[in-house]
C-alpha cells in the first residue's frame, strides 16, 4: 500500500466530465434518422461500455441489423458536433492543473473512440497535462477492453503499481485497476456502480485526489491496491 500516489490513472467519461447531454443527444438524433417513433432512452445508467453496447444494453436490441446503423448514426451526430456538449466536473481543471503542479504524472484512460477523445481533451486544454492518453484505438488491434489497455499502459510506460492509483466509476475501472495491480479510487459523482462495489477507497469530489498526492495525506480512506 501506497501512503501517497504520484501516478494518477483516470477514467474521461463520468470521472472528469459529464458528457451524458452530448451522449443523448446523439442517441436522440440517430434514433430518430434510424427508427422514428422509438422511445429515446437516456444512457446515463449505461455509460461506460463502448456506444455500440450502451446502446444495445439501453434498447434491448440485439440484432446487427438494427445496431449497426443507429451505431453509425449515433457517431455521426456525435462527431459532428454533440461531443461539444461535454463539460467538466466541478473542480476538476484547477485540480488537474495542482497535480500537475506538484510533479504527478497524470493519464486518461477511456472507452471512448480516440477521435472525439482528443477533441474533448484539446477543447477542455487538458491535452498538456497528460503524460499519456488512452483509448481503444491507442494500439493496433484495438484494445479488447479497459483492463488490457491498462496493463499495456503500465507496462509501456513502467508505472509503479505501489504509487500509482486509478480514479473511475464504472466496474470496468474497478477490474482494469486489479488486472494492473494499481490502486482503486471510486469516483462517487460518477454514473456507473463503482461505488457500490465495496472499493478500498470512495471519492466524494475530485478535488480529494490532491490528499492523495503527498506523503502526510490527511484522507482517513487511503486507497489499498484493488
Amino acid at each position: 500500500m501506497s501512503a501517497y500516489y504520484t501516478h494518477f490513472v483516470l477514467d474521461l467519461d463520468g470521472t472528469l466530465v459529464d458528457s451524458i447531454p452530448g451522449i443523448d443527444a446523439a442517441a436522440r438524433a440517430g434514433l430518430a434518422q434510424v427508427a422514428p417513433g422509438e422511445k429515446p432512452p437516456s444512457l446515463r445508467a449505461f455509460i461506460g461500455p463502448p456506444i455500440r453496447t450502451m446502446l444495445q444494453q439501453a434498447l434491448g436490441w440485439t440484432e446487427a441489423a438494427r445496431l449497426d446503423p443507429l451505431e453509425q448514426a449515433f457517431r455521426r451526430h456525435y462527431d459532428g458536433g454533440a461531443w461539444r456538449e461535454t463539460m467538466a466536473y466541478p473542480g476538476v481543471n484547477d485540480t488537474l492543473r495542482a497535480l500537475r503542479a506538484r510533479g504527478a504524472r497524470l493519464h486518461v484512460l477511456t472507452n471512448k473512440p480516440q477521435a472525439p477523445t482528443a477533441r474533448i481533451m484539446d477543447h477542455l486544454g487538458w491535452t498538456g497535462l497528460m503524460d499519456a492518453i488512452v483509448t481503444p484505438q491507442s494500439r493496433q488491434p484495438p484494445y479488447p477492453d479497459k483492463a488490457a489497455a491498462a496493463v499495456d499502459l503500465r507496462d509501456r510506460l513502467g508505472l509503479p503499481a505501489v504509487a500509482t492509483l486509478l480514479v473511475g466509476d464504472s466496474p470496468d475501472d474497478l477490474a482494469a485497476a486489479r488486472a494492473a495491480g494499481f490502486s482503486f479510487a471510486a469516483a462517487a459523482w460518477g454514473y456507473g456502480t463503482a461505488a457500490t462495489l465495496e472499493p478500498a477507497c470512495r471519492l466524494d469530489t475530485f478535488a480529494a485526489v490532491l490528499y492523495l498526492s503527498r506523503r502526510s495525506t490527511p484522507y482517513e480512506n487511503t486507497c489499498d491496491p484493488a
